[in-house]
């Protein structure tokens, strides 16, 4: 995610002034916006997993093991992904 700008120094000239900051407060209301809009998708594509619907036994098996791990780096893949 990229960070977010500083605001601008300003000059003293007036309508100078409030252009920079117009534009930079323009920048970071878009900035803000595809951040909000990165994590809806991300949360989306988490949302979207099926659960993970088995029975662990005692102790639990390799194949179990590999199920939940499967499942965690699916997690992982879709909370990281752009």
């Amino acid at each position: 995610m990229t960070a977010f700008r500083s605001p601008p120094r300003l000059t003293g000239d007036d309508a100078g002034d409030l252009r920079s900051i117009h534009n930079w407060q323009q920048q970071l209301f878009n900035d803000v916006n595809n951040a909000v809009n990165a994590i809806e998708g991300q949360l989306a594509a988490i949302a979207a997993l099926g659960a993970l619907t088995q029975t662990i036994s005692n102790p639990p098996t390799q194949d179990e093991v590999t199920a939940v791990q499967t499942k965690v780096n699916e997690i992982i893949a879709a909370a990281t992904s752009t």
